[in-house]
């Protein structure tokens, strides 16, 4: 199976609008779709022993994503529990269990099996924000490209991901409110640069 010919790795704060162009490019185009999270949500919901569609449908919500839930509660120094949202239980699990065990490259590795196991050749990642999780992906897509993503009062404060500034391969997109199509255009625009004969 050949490699795909280009990873997209949507880089930006909550609620940029990773997805919607991520779903855009999956829509309308030849995209993949796939997510650094993927791996987390399986891994969350594992530790706290929560069902699975309530979390899921809890941190997949807009609205409720950054709501503190009964259900997922951790010890606190005051041997209290302190009750965690659906992000910061995902935050939890990634930053003081997984990659304290694992290694910090182990949601980039889970991904980078997914793409192998995929036929397509154009893939988006709409959740990049960590540099560790780069590497696996150069070692199975011909092109990895990192997109910046930045958009008026959105920012990374509270969360433990940040901006990726990779030596070579990545661009700064700026997008505007309600204007999703210009943000498609940019984005088609850079893989062209990757792929000059490209279907798009």
């Amino acid at each position: 199976m050949s490699q795909p010919k280009i990873c997209l790795v949507l880089n930006g704060p909550p609620n940029v609008g990773k997805d919607t162009l991520a779903e855009e490019l999956e829509r309308e185009m030849d995209f993949q779709k796939m997510s650094f999270k993927t791996a987390l949500y399986e891994e969350t919901i594992r530790h706290f022993g929560v069902d699975r569609q309530e979390f899921m449908d809890r941190a997949t919500h807009r609205n409720y994503k950054e709501k503190h839930w009964w259900a997922l509660t951790l010890p606190a120094e005051d041997d209290l529990l302190q009750v965690l949202s659906p992000r910061e239980a995902l935050i939890h699990v990634s930053e003081h269990v997984i990659k304290p065990l694992h290694g910090k490259a182990f949601f980039g590795k889970a991904v980078a099996r997914d793409i192998l196991r995929s036929e397509s050749e154009f893939i988006v990642m709409a959740d990049g924000g960590f540099p560790e999780e780069i590497a696996p992906l150069k070692a199975v897509c011909e092109n990895v490209v990192v997109v910046r993503l930045h958009r008026k009062g959105c920012s990374f404060e509270g969360d433990s991901r940040d901006y990726l500034f990779p030596e070579q391969d990545s661009y700064d997109v700026y997008l505007e409110d309600d204007c999703i199509q210009a943000g498609v255009d940019d984005l088609l625009g850079i893989t062209d640069k990757y792929i000059p004969t490209t279907i798009f």
